[in-house]
């Protein structure tokens, strides 16, 4: 079970934990940042405070040390960690001796207990650090939104199960401040939690996969039935030595097994060298991240489905071998000439099956460049990405006041500026596109309508001005407005338009506490333009954007943005040199581009469109392919007839002619059942495209056109072959 993004307070978990018959453990957890130092890199360690059960329910082990006891969650007990297998790695070298060591996290001694395996991962692969949840410090804050909860099912219990039970028992739930109807958890599968929204990606891939298969299908299929077509006296001939049709039938499905079991090694060969070049274009995400190994089980199913499909490419040899073991070598000639024209019609109809698939497949990846060119627009993102560089600094932990920590993060910012290449620099708390996000309760005096959640950024006065984000209205903060000035706010265009419609925002009151008190109402002095958010295919959040100096959350960690004046990433080094010299022991992270964090950010809509742009080129290659082997076994098939053709008077342009005729017909059949298909078929992608109809004009024209000049080519030189036909030697050779 996952709490919703609103959170879960600790005392409706401890008043529910023990009422609901249906949970056999249950655990809680909630979110932790701790500063790692006294290592080579000091660095931010994001990580989970956890209730004594959760590793027990997760069912895992540690890979060296042990999990929590009881004793470690006691008030008042040494403090100890978990690490993950990344920061066991990275900072201690992977040495196995580390447990029972103690470091330093926030300055404070932690004592290392474990370590955990590198495929443990739990909702987030970004995780590396986890430490026992104190009960007691927890109770002040108990109704206060900050945890997350999971709880496995007793044996035979469902999930609808547990939520009638928490349904029963919502009414008693102690409430927040602010609960008008209380809140009721909704239970779901924990997997739920995390593929639901990429639910309908897998099936458009699935699709696409299952179409490739078809085309290399067809393909088998039409290899196959051209070597039976050849052998055809080969059969009738061992049929009238005694053979029967049974066995002639299972010498061809033999060689057609051997062929599948072949290609199949072929392939787990060649996915064992690619997935973990497909890995590093994979997103982090999932409750076990993306399994880059061939596992048994998917051995397993490579060898079953190479047996199936090699049985259904095997069908339409079959039958043709079995017509030609009733026949005899000496069968009149018309009899072999209806084989040759049913075979023909066959391989015809696979042909434009082929091209069909090809034009599905390449219409949706055609649909989703053009989605990804769209949501990669730096126009639409609201700020402006060229040459600006990131860096994540926290304060150092000793500073815990709001003056201390706004003093120096001045001195970070006075530091950077005066580097040399330096353009504009500022701090805030979220960086747009950032997977973390800031939320807040909200407020607007006199206005009756509230937005469910505000994105809460502190920022320095020159944020606006380095990233490019136009101020609408109003104006931006200054350096007065700092701990002992008048309390300031600015809302971004989204925020004002759902709060004061038709109005104008400045000067209006707002407040993020919940319930408002006389001294906690802000003045809202300007509006700013929407920017972005992490999921590129998602409308802007209300912002809302305070002064560092006057905001409490800015006493954690900011990030570093600097405009520079030459390449962004060549400053980088020199930042973090200026930056430990203000204090050696501060860790500076995340030092990236703008622009990679706008690829980041658009990681999954880019693999499913790499993906589906290999499965189309896959798809074209194959198609192309079936249209060269076809026509070239129907200009060998029809030698004799071109030699009589040409002898006749034929030109070797109307042969070639007469070849490109023949090709282009099964090729326009697939166009048009192809495209009637892909009007269908795009709709299962519109959940995935941005600002592009799935019935785009541009892609359905350029598609065809691509698959008619790749058809042509495939067509040359069978087409070339039969206008070279010599009518002395085709004649001689039959």
């Amino acid at each position: 079970m996952q709490g919703k993004s609103a959170g879960l307070s600790y005392a409706v978990y401890a008043d529910w934990r023990n009422r609901i018959p249906a949970f056999e453990k249950t655990a809680i957890w909630k979110h932790r940042e701790l500063m790692l130092t006294g290592v080579a890199d000091p660095e931010n360690l994001l990580g989970f405070e956890v209730s004594a059960q959760l590793f027990d329910l997760l069912g895992t082990a540690p890979a060296h040390g042990r999990l929590f006891r009881p004793r470690d969650f006691e008030s008042g007990a040494t403090p100890v960690v978990i690490l993950s297998d990344r920061v066991w790695r990275k900072h201690f070298s992977a040495d196995p001796a580390i447990v029972n060591r103690q470091i330093l996290l926030d300055r404070q001694g932690f004592t290392i207990v474990g370590v955990m395996p590198p495929s443990f991962v739990f909702t987030s692969p970004l995780l590396q650090l986890w430490t026992p949840l104190d009960a007691a410090r927890a109770a002040p804050d108990e109704l206060r939104r900050h945890y997350s909860a999971a709880a496995r099912l007793r044996p035979g219990a469902t999930v609808e199960q547990a939520q009638r039970e928490f349904e029963a028992i919502a009414p008693s739930l102690p409430r927040a401040p602010g609960d008008k109807d209380g809140w009721i958890p909704r239970v779901r599968p924990y997997t739920e939690h995390f593929i639901s929204e990429y639910r309908r990606a897998l099936y458009v891939l699935w699709g696409a996969v299952g179409a490739v298969l078809l085309i290399a299908c067809a393909n088998a299929a039409n290899l196959l039935l051209g070597r039976a077509s050849q052998r055809r006296r080969e059969f009738a001939v061992r049929a009238s030595l005694g053979a029967g049709a049974r066995h002639i039938i299972a010498s061809v499905l033999a060689e057609s097994l051997l062929l599948g079991i072949a290609a199949a090694a072929a392939g787990v060969a060649f996915a064992w060298t690619l997935l973990p070049l497909l890995a590093r274009f994979v997103p982090s995400v999932g409750p076990a991240g993306i399994s880059t190994t061939v596992t048994p089980l998917a051995l397993a199913g490579t060898a079953a489905l190479a047996l199936v499909t090699s049985l259904l490419c095997t069908i339409p040899s079959c039958l043709d071998a079995f017509r030609s073991s009733l026949a005899t070598p000496l069968s009149s000639s018309s009899r072999s000439a209806s084989a040759n024209r049913s075979s023909t019609r066959l391989r015809s109809f696979l042909i434009a099956a082929e091209v069909a698939l090809s034009i599905v497949l390449l219409i949706g990846a055609g649909l989703m460049i053009r989605s990804l060119s769209r949501l990669l627009d730096v126009r639409r993102l609201g700020i402006e990405t060229d040459h600006v560089l990131t860096a994540r600094v926290s304060s150092p932990s000793q500073l815990r006041k709001l003056e201390e920590t706004s003093t120096y993060f001045t001195r970070v910012l006075d530091e950077v500026r005066q580097t040399p290449g330096v353009r504009t620099a500022a701090i805030v708390t979220i960086l747009p596109m950032n997977n973390l996000m800031v939320t807040t309760s909200f407020h607007a005096r006199g206005s009756a309508k509230k937005p469910d959640i505000i994105h809460l950024r502190s920022i320095s006065p020159d944020y606006f001005r380095t990233l490019g984000i136009p101020m609408l209205t109003g104006r931006g903060f200054t350096d007065t407005d700092g701990a002992n000035a008048p309390l300031v706010a600015i809302v971004n265009e989204e925020l004002a338009q759902q709060c004061w419609p038709g109005e104008n925002p400045i000067g209006k009151l707002v407040t993020r506490t919940d319930p408002p008190t006389d001294r906690s109402w802000y003045t809202v002095v300007g509006v700013v333009g929407n920017t972005a958010r992490r999921a590129l295919n998602r409308p802007p959040d209300p912002e809302l954007y305070r002064p560092y100096r006057q905001d409490v959350t800015a006493a954690r960690a900011m990030t570093l943005v600097v405009r520079t004046l030459g390449e962004p990433l060549a400053l980088g080094p020199v930042l973090s040199r200026g930056i430990h010299g203000l204090n050696p022991d501060q860790p500076v992270t995340e030092i990236k581009t703008m622009e990679t964090w706008i690829h980041e950010a658009a990681r999954q809509p880019r693999l499913h469109t790499f993906l589906l742009e290999v499965f189309a080129g896959l798809a074209l290659a194959l198609a192309a392919t079936g249209m060269f082997a076809v026509l070239s076994y129907l200009v060998a098939q029809r030698r004799q007839e071109f030699g009589i053709r040409s002898a006749l008077g034929a030109t070797a342009g109307n042969l070639a002619t007469l070849v490109l005729r023949l090709g282009m017909r099964q090729v326009l059949l697939g166009l048009l059942f192809g495209l009637a298909g892909a009007l269908g078929a795009t709709r299962l992608l519109e959940s995935q495209l941005f600002e592009t109809p799935p019935a785009d004009p541009l892609v359905f024209v350029a598609v065809p056109a691509v698959m008619l000049l790749v058809a042509t080519a495939a067509m040359l030189e069978p087409a070339w072959r039969a206008g070279r036909v010599d009518p002395t030697i085709a004649l001689r050779a039959e």
